[in-house]
């Protein structure tokens, strides 16, 4: 997702922000299932966040990710 309009709050105050290039925002996920035998099965999920936004004169770079793990069984 990219967009242009950028404001930010410090303090319970809003202030906008004059950036040179529009912020990126990338979401991702991913996930996999082991099935061990066939009633018991193992597996990881996994979402990260980048958010990138330049001026002139700074960068601004947030990344954000979660890895999960389970397990399950059939009844």
């Amino acid at each position: 997702m990219v967009w242009t309009r950028n404001n930010i709050e410090i303090g319970g105050e809003k202030q906008h922000t004059h950036t040179k290039f529009p912020t990126v925002l990338v979401n991702g996920r991913l996930g996999a299932v082991y099935f061990f035998n066939p009633r018991h099965f193992i597996g990881l999920y996994g979402v990260a966040n980048t958010l990138l936004k330049r001026k002139s004169e700074t960068e601004l770079v947030e990344n954000k990710w979660i890895v999960r793990t389970f397990y399950g069984m059939r009844i």
